[in-house]
């Protein structure tokens, strides 16, 4: 969702890494550019290379998935980013989950990460009641990360810096990209 630190996951990993381990992007096979749209309002996009298999991670809103619920029905995996300090959004997060209920299957698995939270079990609290995920979510996948409250620092040639511990990041991509492999 809006402003729920999407991009602090993504760029904090990007900045961390060697350009040689970040692989060139393919966009997903999605009809996206009617009505004069194209991937522009993607607003990350990365690619990671493991053992010759080319995994694609790209950074959507909810009002754009809950509006092109194609890039729902094509994913192998959905990282969903929550702030835990945040209590309004512009979207409902039930409407998102029903959207990732009707253009999907229990087999894809669903990351949720917690934004601002150092503790697994008040993050899983608060994903209950917001999510009702044990009601929502029954029968999914679902596996509950925590990012801790991080520094923020501003430099010239990057602007504002959300300082994640990039062992957690590691730790959630490559995650994805096991339980891909299991397939």
């Amino acid at each position: 969702m809006m402003g729920s630190g999407k991009s602090v996951l993504i760029n904090e990993f990007i900045h961390e890494r060697d350009h040689a381990e970040i692989s060139k992007f393919i966009p997903p096979p999605v009809e996206a550019k009617f009505r004069g749209m194209d991937f522009e309002f993607v607003d990350q996009i990365f690619a990671v290379e493991r053992d010759g298999i080319l995994y694609n991670f790209f950074e959507l809103d909810a009002p754009t998935i809950n509006k092109w619920t194609q890039f729902i029905e094509i994913t192998d995996a959905i990282i969903i980013a929550y702030n835990y300090t945040k209590d309004d959004y512009f979207e409902s997060p039930l409407k998102f989950i029903a959207n990732i209920k009707s253009y999907t299957t229990p087999e894809v698995p669903i990351y949720i990460v917690v934004n601002n939270c150092d503790d697994i079990d008040a993050a899983t609290n608060r994903l209950e009641e917001v999510f009702d995920l044990s009601n929502q979510l029954r029968g999914y996948q679902v596996d509950i990360r925590v990012i801790p409250t991080a520094e923020i620092e501003y430099t010239k040639e990057h602007g504002r810096r959300v300082m994640v511990e990039i062992s957690r990041l590691d730790e959630l991509y490559e995650s994805v990209i096991d339980k891909l492999n299991q397939k």
